[in-house]
Parts: structure tokens; C-alpha cells; sequence
């Protein structure tokens, strides 16, 4: 762990210094200090390091390893929805209020969500990092401009299988 924190800190460094960020890279720099000083002692120094945060278990696809199509079925045969906006904001609200520095979205697909880019935006005017995970089957090119306009750091395209029948 020392040594992914080593390498990862640097590259998020130059990018943080050069957006002109130095309070997020104080942060960031505080946090991984801290899990590396939790890891020499063998008991946490601090709170959660990212906040996962599963926006919808619907997707446009139907991977063999995954259930969260099923899982959707569940929750929509028992009369269970989504958080609305403001409801999702309201989480943000509350890692940040924790002091979690990085927040993950993912789903089943969040892109299937229209909120994911004002989510975005709120998070970032919260001080929290924001990774997205998807499939990319929505990312066109005017996604991916909206994404970045909103001021995502980091994007995860999950590649589930090596050929159209698998994935």
C-alpha cells in the first residue's frame, strides 16, 4: 500500500498544481499521510479515504457476472426508488461533512442517471475528488465534454469481457 501511495500521490500532485488546487492537495496530502501512519500502527488515523456511491442498480447492459439487473427487479417489485437529486446531494453533503476526501459513483450504469453530472458539480463545490465508473456504452462525445465540464477527476471504463457476447 505505501508503495501505490507513493506513486499515486505525485501524478495527482502535478495535476492538483497545475489546475491551481493547493487546498486539495494539502488534503490529499494530510489524508494519505495518515493511512500511512494508520498502516505503520495497525489501526486507521483518520476517516474513510473514498465514498462509494452506487446510484442506481439499473444498466443498459446484461453482463453474465453481474446482478444487478436482478437486484433491480427486487427493489422495483417492492415498491423501492432512487434517490432523487437533492436526496443524493444530501449524501455528498454528508461524506463531506466526515472530511471524506474522494467520492466514487457507480452503479449498475450512473450514467443512466441524468443527475450524474449536476451530482458532479456538487460534489466538486464540496472540495471532494470524483471518480465515475461505467460501462462507457453512454459516453459520446458530448457526455464526455458534459462530464468534464462538470469537473470529474478521474473516469473508469469496465471492460467486462473480451468480446461483444461477453460484455
Amino acid at each position: 500500500m505505501g508503495r501505490s501511495i507513493r506513486l499515486a500521490y505525485p501524478r495527482l500532485a502535478r495535476r492538483l498544481l497545475g489546475q491551481g488546487r493547493w487546498g486539495t492537495l494539502a488534503q490529499a496530502g494530510w489524508t494519505a499521510l495518515a493511512v500511512r501512519r494508520g498502516l505503520r500502527r495497525g489501526r486507521p488515523a483518520g476517516g474513510p479515504m473514498l465514498a462509494t456511491l452506487l446510484m442506481t442498480y439499473r444498466c443498459n447492459n446484461d453482463c453474465f457476472m453481474c446482478d444487478t439487473l436482478e437486484v433491480a427487479r427486487d427493489r422495483k417489485g417492492k415498491g423501492m426508488k432512487e434517490l432523487d437529486l437533492e436526496g443524493l446531494k444530501g449524501l455528498v453533503d454528508g461524506f463531506a461533512a466526515l472530511g471524506v476526501p474522494a467520492l466514487s459513483l457507480t452503479g449498475g450504469e450512473p450514467l443512466l442517471r441524468p443527475e450524474v453530472p449536476a451530482l458532479v458539480r456538487h460534489a466538486r463545490s464540496r472540495g471532494l475528488l470524483v471518480h465515475l465508473n461505467t460501462n462507457g456504452m453512454l459516453v459520446d462525445e458530448a457526455m464526455a465534454l458534459t462530464l468534464l465540464e462538470a469537473g470529474v477527476d478521474s473516469v473508469n471504463i469496465s471492460l467486462d469481457g473480451a468480446v461483444p457476447a461477453t460484455h
